[in-house]
């Protein structure tokens, strides 16, 4: 599943969560991407612009527990809608609205986006290693001090020091002097000079 960060959010499609969550034993439900609206939701629900998803256990394979077995499904079901607080505009469970979703978690999703803390997305299966993969940010400004090495511009003798000798510069290109200027270093070319 593709998922971006965006200001320390993790923003996840709404019907690949909804896929995670079956192959999860969840039942997924009132949407297009699963089964269609069966209707009877309010005039402007999420529901009627594919922006909601009603999510479900019981009857499924666990039967009336969770896979434990020995948590209720409502029980069950009702942890779920607390799980997914703050992930899109409605969340509604038993705990929230217990006349009419305490059988079923309704998820909405504005534009079909979630937004996921962290926590939330290792917590579903979201997130393949135990950390986050770093940010769009961290690994421009990277490449930003790459390019000011390379370059020879703004990058002191401490600094391509630090940067030169991380595994992450080494593995990333071979050093080849033709991609730098060795006038901006003073004329220094490594292949022939030596400075100790």
């Amino acid at each position: 599943m593709t998922y971006k960060q965006v200001n320390g959010l993790y923003q996840v499609p709404l019907v690949g969560f909804g896929k995670q969550l079956q192959s999860r034993g969840w039942n997924i439900g009132e949407h297009s991407a699963f089964g269609g609206n069966s209707g009877g939701h309010a005039p402007n629900s999420y529901h009627n612009y594919d922006e909601a998803l009603d999510i479900t256990w019981k009857n499924n394979s666990y039967g009336d527990y969770d896979p434990s077995g020995k948590v209720k499904w409502d029980d069950w079901t009702d942890q779920l809608g607390t799980r997914l607080a703050g992930a899109g505009p409605e969340i509604l469970h038993r705990s929230k609205d217990a006349s009419g979703h305490g059988t079923h978690v309704h998820l909405a999703a504005k534009n079909g986006i979630l937004n996921f803390t962290e926590a939330q997305m290792q917590d579903f299966g979201l997130m393949t290693s135990g950390t986050a993969t770093p940010a769009r940010s961290e690994a421009k400004e990277k490449a930003q001090a790459f390019q000011s090495l390379r370059e020879g511009t703004d990058t002191n003798t401490e600094q391509a020091t630090a940067l030169a000798e991380t595994p992450a510069y080494g593995e990333a290109k071979p050093f080849d002097i033709r991609d730098r200027d060795v006038r901006a270093k003073g004329n220094f070319d490594p292949r022939y000079d030596r400075r100790e």
